[in-house]
């Protein structure tokens, strides 16, 4: 009835990352994507960016580009892959104008509380110790407002059906360094406690993005560094507490 000319599918599953969660990461990750797109097919002159994740590649030790093999190794990460196969096979097979964005480890206004910055930043607030991994764990963050910029980029291209495009900044920063920017930020040292915050599946010691596709494809590159993107955090944290 919408009839929409674009389409971005953001929608991911929450679940946590357990053999129980499982089905629930499929049915909303694979079987909510594939009825989207099949829905799409019917739609004339419709263009589609659906948001996958870095996760898909699996573990590597080079900064990940679109041409390594994925391997992923939890659920959350296959489904991703699964649905980036889906866009794929039906862009080459029908025509489908659909773009994946693989997206980094996005941070900005709305994130998860559980995360390591909102974490880190309601720890500085209340001046609390912060649980935080060992030494050695990497992200590439991505703030949000690059990330729409992205979808928009994608949006607004006519000629990369079937594509998938890194979004991130190429840089790894260490969960302790975020922390430490964070303090510089803040103007105290927080306190934490190491290990006190154990790695997870989806953790490594290598993960950053090789972002050079989407830079000649679509003329993308990131603007906010990872220092401005914690100082608005930080500001946007003080402006809502009580008076």
């Amino acid at each position: 009835e919408v009839q929409p000319h674009l389409i971005i599918h953001s929608a991911t599953a929450r679940a946590p990352i357990s053999p129980s969660s499982d089905e629930a990461i499929l049915k909303d990750n694979v079987l909510a994507a594939w009825g989207l797109l099949r829905a799409s097919m019917d739609l004339p002159n419709v263009r589609i960016v659906m948001l996958g994740s870095s996760t898909e590649y699996g573990r590597h030790e080079v900064p990940l580009h679109e041409n390594l093999f994925c391997l992923p190794d939890h659920m959350h990460a296959i489904s991703k892959l699964a649905m980036t196969s889906m866009v794929q096979g039906l862009a080459a097979r029908h025509g489908l104008n659909a773009v994946v964005l693989r997206l980094f480890h996005v941070y900005g206004p709305f994130e998860a509380p559980h995360r390591l910055i909102p974490t880190a930043i309601r720890a500085a607030l209340a001046n609390e110790e912060l649980k935080l991994t060992p030494r050695g764990f990497v992200r590439d963050y991505i703030h949000v407002a690059d990330v729409v910029r992205a979808c928009l980029a994608a949006a607004r291209s006519d000629s990369v059906s079937g594509e998938i495009f890194n979004v991130g900044t190429g840089v790894a920063t260490d969960n302790h360094d975020v922390v430490a920017e964070l303090s510089k930020i803040v103007g105290h040292t927080l306190r934490t406690l190491v290990g006190g915050f154990s790695g997870r599946i989806t953790d490594r010691s290598c993960w950053c993005a090789d972002s050079k596709k989407i830079d000649q494809h679509l003329s993308w590159r990131p603007k906010i560094n990872l220092e401005a993107g914690l100082r608005n955090e930080w500001e946007r944290a003080l402006r809502s507490q009580p008076l």
